[in-house]
């Protein structure tokens, strides 16, 4: 299969060993692409915390909801509040190379123990007769450099290729997360058929679905930390059932009702076409969580 590695590899040779010239631009896209959300006023769900933290014991975390339903924010808030070492990894188009994916893994890692001089090899045509064994070998020495307690973060994955090699090769390095490290897998879709083994044997845990939806007692708890301190127990509760507790929908209709000062009854109906088309779309904290 000379396509898996060669093509990055001719790319990386030509241009010296990295993937190209490093401007400002490439820079900000890989601290977005290696970095954790940065969250600020975020309403704390314990109760999903708390589910979080018994499916630790299993290998792999698996997130599954739709856009805007706050998988981002949840993994951002569960890492602080757990006080975890992470390395947060988005994929994006990028990652159909999965050579790619293990030159920016690479430089995630470097980003938690730069003072280790020894470097993480690259997917080269050297390995390409054995990919699964370079995997595990790689993802065996991420495990080791990350100080526990640590988590590794896998955002956007529906992002990744249906086709992709990836596909077979991520099951069976995420079933050997070690000890002390959470793997959080955060999707829009349902883990794809390669992780069906995981869930024969107990490994994968899923959280998503009606789990992600704000409860009612959140809903109030965000509308504090959003400045609706003077919405009226009835209002609140009509926004809460005709958003489900959607998170991105109940941000949305809650800044409304702040800027325009009315009742949820004057406030137009919110689809999750309308706020997607919205720039100032945000899911309990920023922007981007809302897009996750």
């Amino acid at each position: 299969m000379p396509s898996l590695g060669g093509v990055f590899e001719r790319r990386r040779q030509r241009v010296g060993g990295s993937l190209g010239p490093v401007t400002r631009r490439t820079k900000g896209a890989l601290a977005a692409k290696l970095s954790a959300p940065r969250i600020s006023a975020v309403h704390p769900r314990p109760r999903l915390l708390r589910l979080i933290d018994g499916a630790r014991a299993r290998s792999l975390v698996w997130i599954e909801g739709p856009a805007g339903s706050g998988k981002t924010t949840l993994a951002a808030d569960y890492i602080r509040s757990r006080r975890l070492n992470a390395i947060w990894y988005r994929f994006d188009d990028r990652d159909a190379d999965p050579a790619a994916f293990f030159y920016y893994l690479r430089r995630a890692v470097s980003r938690i123990s730069p003072r280790r001089r020894e470097t993480l090899p690259l997917l080269t045509s050297a390995y390409l007769q054995a990919p699964s064994v370079f995997a595990r070998n790689f993802f065996e020495e991420v495990y080791a450099r990350l100080k526990r307690p640590a988590a590794l973060v896998l955002d956007d994955f529906h992002d990744l290729p249906a086709g992709s090699i990836l596909l077979g090769l991520l099951p069976e390095v995420l079933a050997a997360v070690p000890d002390g490290v959470t793997a959080l897998a955060l999707s829009r879709s349902a883990p794809p058929p390669g992780f069906a083994a995981l869930r024969a044997r107990s490994r994968l845990a899923t959280l998503g679905g009606e789990e992600l939806n704000f409860r009612l007692e959140e809903a109030r708890g965000l509308a504090r930390l959003r400045g609706t301190r003077k919405l009226s127990a009835a209002s609140l509760s009509a926004i809460h059932k005709r958003t489900r507790g959607w998170a991105a929908g109940l941000v949305l209709t809650l800044e409304h009702a702040r800027a325009a000062n009315t009742t949820v009854g004057e406030s137009p109906r919110l689809t999750r076409e309308a706020l997607f088309h919205r720039p100032s779309a945000s899911c309990c904290s920023r922007p981007p969580s809302c897009r996750r």
